[in-house]
């Protein structure tokens, strides 16, 4: 398996090879992004540095040979499968490739899997759908390339896989809420909220859980505590539909099912 859902995985079932160079692991990196494509040696650069560098084709060549060993450690034929596209000598230069079956990397995987469960849950079909994204997030080692340093660039792109990991767990708990399961789903609305305060979608989640397990007062509260994130960070008040919530519960009427993107 490779992976990056997490510190860069490189392994079998009987030995987990290791990248010593911090480098070499963010190059690992983008590569297994951007896998069976061919990536040139001035994307490759953004990726490891912030500003171009003089020996930066030496050493993409260095940290090429340090990925290629660490992939044949495993398995032979993943070490033929990275591959160097030579440069004309005259503008066009070399470019690297992974060509192996995205299917062996776990973002690929997770993708695939996330925009799955994401289709069933747009059917109505909430009990696939949290299978499918309960096997999404069980890809999940930890945060998206924690033990590499790159460039601002490459730790967007790996950023931008956390908050895709997130909105997958929204999904996930929105499809369970749907199941009746609500007050299971309560810790880890929480959690996410801990993480980013300013997720309506997910307030309003909780809020509903709360009040559908009969805690009106911590269903109200919820409310007030996501006025108050809204208003310290942003300078707005809630969304009209999660004002429109709180005046629901108040009143003690009957709620809907929360839907994704319904503030």
């Amino acid at each position: 398996m490779l992976g990056i859902l997490g510190p860069l995985c490189i392994a079998n079932e009987a030995r987990n090879a290791k990248i010593t160079s911090s480098k070499a692991r963010a190059l690992a990196v983008a590569l297994m992004l951007d896998a069976r494509q061919h990536i040139n040696l001035d994307a490759l650069t953004e990726a490891l540095w912030e500003n171009q560098i003089s020996s930066a084709a030496a050493n993409v060549r260095n940290y090429v040979a340090l990925i290629r060993g660490a992939l044949r450690s495993v398995d032979e034929r993943l070490g033929d499968s990275l591959l160097t596209v030579p440069g004309n000598g005259v503008g066009l230069k070399a470019s690297y490739q992974l060509d192996v079956d995205p299917e062996i990397i776990d973002v690929h995987t997770f993708r695939a899997l996330a925009t799955q469960g994401q289709r069933e849950f747009r059917a109505r079909n909430t009990k696939a759908a949290a299978v499918t994204l309960e096997r999404a997030l069980q890809l999940w080692r930890g945060p998206a390339g924690i033990d590499v340093a790159g460039s601002s660039r490459l730790r967007r792109r790996l950023d931008a896989l956390d908050e895709q990991r997130i909105g997958t767990q929204e999904c996930l708990m929105f499809a369970q809420f749907a199941q009746g399961h609500a007050s299971s789903i309560i810790p880890n609305v929480r959690d996410v909220l801990a993480a980013d305060p300013l997720r309506e979608p997910c307030w309003m989640l909780l809020m509903k859980a709360l009040y559908a397990g009969g805690s009106v007062s911590a269903a109200l509260n919820a409310y007030q505590q996501a006025r108050t994130a809204l208003s310290e960070e942003l300078g707005i008040e809630p969304s009209s539909e999660l004002q429109e919530l709180h005046v629901a519960i108040l009143r003690g009427d009957e709620v809907s099912s929360p839907q994704m993107g319904s503030t």
